[in-house]
């Protein structure tokens, strides 16, 4: 399973992972970009089988983590690669964000893990 999966490190994990053979999840927010990058995937390693999910991390409520969880379930997810992430829109000063930014930054990159662990919707190793 690779998060933030429709870009940069996220789909070149994604690919790279389907080049060895292991089926694949891709997570990311826009659907549009998850079919386009499962066509990359599946260009570079035909015979795997991937699946996709949206998800925005910025807005997970924990009702929308359980339905993470049922579109997960009974998927054996060995490896979680948890790319997501979000950061300035350029170099700024802590000081100089708003608090909403700030709790936008912490639930994308910490929080999202740890509900993702949460809801048991993977038993994965994590990176």
């Amino acid at each position: 399973m690779v998060t933030g999966a429709t870009d940069g490190i996220g789909l070149a994990l994604a690919k790279e992972i389907a080049k060895k053979g292991v089926n694949v999840v891709l997570v990311s927010r826009s659907l549009d970009k998850l079919r386009a990058a499962e066509k990359e995937v599946k260009e570079k390693a035909p015979s795997v089988q991937t699946k996709t999910i949206a998800f925005d991390f910025s807005k997970g409520s924990s009702g929308d983590y359980a339905k993470l969880a049922s579109e997960l379930k009974g998927l054996d997810i060995g490896v979680l690669y948890n790319n997501v992430g979000v950061s300035y829109e350029h170099a700024e000063v802590l000081q100089d964000l708003s608090d909403e930014r700030i709790e936008q930054i912490c639930e994308v990159n910490n929080a999202s893990l740890v509900k993702v662990r949460q809801q048991r919707a993977t038993r994965a190793l994590v990176f």
